[in-house]
């Protein structure tokens, strides 16, 4: 009885598993018949129409075209990877944000946002912060940089600003700062407040009466405008590259000044530049000094650059300084 298979290119013999090539030419309506060439088999090749074609088909072909269905186990541990992933990434941008919130320049310029009339006006209350701000930091020796790009939305509106700040030995303050609401345009946002004009007028006069009192050698002039509890760190830069710290109360710093003043025939302080920080809340500023004080003590002239930074704390409407950070450079 011959065995009966589909026409097909090539055949494998059911009896030995000889492949051979099927004919090149199958007639309709016949069954040609061959032998197997190896065990001599009678092979008859059957054509299959093209409407013959079923799903349940065991050829190649069709294989390729049914997609095996997934398991269910499968789909869930899908669902609960892409789960997890997405959980991870929130994680992650929630822990990037918060170290971000942590930084001092993000604080100081939250907190100058938060207390600002013009965002209250303009943004109104209650104020909230979005949970992905920008803070960009560089560094120049004992002065550092900061760009801080935060949101901000309130009952009236929402929008972005854009703060500058410095830094000197680690004060941060801010510099400028600029805010968009909406699709307006960017405009200014006040560092310095209207009505602080009054309160910069005292804080210059202050400096001005410490500068002749210095150069007088007047010391309890200079301490009338010291608070009892005030503080002082002072910072001698050496030659030899390390530096001297001292810690001060104020009758300290009082003996040490009246002494220092008392060795020097001649005292002359001069100062290049200053600027004053008012906070937003008007109750304390900073001030950044820098000048030159020249000494004449035992017939020799000893020149030092002087770095300060004042802190003031503002008693019925008046400045008093509540700490003073000094670097003091010897002048070749």
């Amino acid at each position: 009885m011959p065995t009966t298979l589909t026409a097909a290119s090539t055949l494998v013999c059911p009896s030995c598993g000889g492949v051979q090539e099927t004919p090149p030419d199958i007639p309709d309506g016949d069954l040609p018949v061959t032998a197997c060439t190896q065990c001599r088999v009678n092979l008859v090749f059957v054509p299959r129409p093209a409407s013959s074609f079923h799903p349940s088909t065991n050829s190649d072909s069709n294989l390729h075209t049914l997609p095996k269905p997934v398991p269910q186990s499968a789909r869930v541990a899908i669902v609960v990877l892409c789960a997890l992933a997405y959980l991870l990434l929130c994680m992650a941008l929630y822990g990037a944000s918060y170290g971000v919130k942590q930084l001092a320049p993000y604080k100081i310029a939250e907190a100058f946002v938060a207390q600002h009339p013009v965002v209250a006006e303009e943004v109104g209350h209650p104020l909230t912060f979005g949970w992905f701000p920008t803070v960009q930091l560089q560094s120049r020796g004992r002065e550092g940089a900061a760009y801080v790009d935060l949101a901000v939305s309130g009952s009236r509106t929402s929008g972005r600003i854009a703060l500058a700040l410095v830094s000197n030995r680690s004060d941060w303050r801010v510099r400028e700062a600029q805010y968009q609401l909406g699709e307006e345009e960017i405009r200014p946002l006040w560092v310095q407040f209207p009505g602080d004009y009054e309160l910069l007028q005292r804080l210059e006069a202050v400096m001005a009466d410490l500068d002749e009192a210095t150069n007088n050698r007047d010391v309890d002039a200079m301490m009338r405008h010291v608070a009892p509890n005030a503080q002082f760190r002072f910072i001698v830069e050496r030659s030899d590259g390390r530096d001297v710290r001292t810690y001060r109360n104020r009758e300290h710093y009082r003996r040490e000044t009246l002494a220092r003043i008392l060795m020097a025939q001649d005292v002359n302080r001069v100062r290049h530049h200053t600027e004053f920080q008012l906070a937003p809340d008007g109750r304390t500023a900073t001030g950044m000094i820098e000048a030159t004080e020249e000494r004449l003590a035992d017939g020799r002239r000893i020149a030092f650059n002087v770095q300060e930074t004042l802190t003031y704390s503002f008693q019925s409407d008046m400045p008093v300084i509540t700490s003073i950070d000094e670097v003091q450079q010897l002048k070749r």
